[in-house]
């Protein structure tokens, strides 16, 4: 008789493990599920908010300018076109109304634009 307890014992223990195993691997596969569905719409939601922010407005403003200033100051037209290039591949989405400076507003626009495009090597 004692030894059926055991028994009923260790079953128990078992299928207790079974249990939590199983629900861990359920869960597991409804996180993978949640992730390539809705996860990806909150990801989404989550990075149109981020890119509304205060903090990413002002620190792409601010690139910007550095931006600006490096293509002003370069003589050579290589470089130019680097710039131009990265610019319109870090800006592509980013509204120029978002500067509130004049002048950097306009130049971002002007690259937008394609003002740029034709630079020449000055003699």
């Amino acid at each position: 008789m004692e030894d059926f307890s055991v028994t009923k014992i260790v079953v128990g223990i078992i299928l207790i493990l079974a249990l939590i195993f199983g629900l861990c691997w359920i869960g597991g596969a409804f996180d993978i599920f949640f992730d390539k569905t809705i996860g990806v719409e909150k990801a989404n939601v989550q990075r149109e908010k981020f890119e509304q922010s205060a903090s990413y407005v002002k620190g792409m403003v601010s690139d910007l300018a550095k931006y600006k200033y490096e293509f002003e100051t370069e003589k050579d037209t290589t470089a130019k076109k680097a710039i131009i290039d990265v610019i319109i591949s870090t800006y592509a989405d980013f509204s120029p109304d978002k500067i509130d400076d004049a002048s950097t507003k306009t130049f971002l626009k002007d690259i937008k634009d394609g003002k740029y495009n034709n630079l020449e090597e000055k003699k």
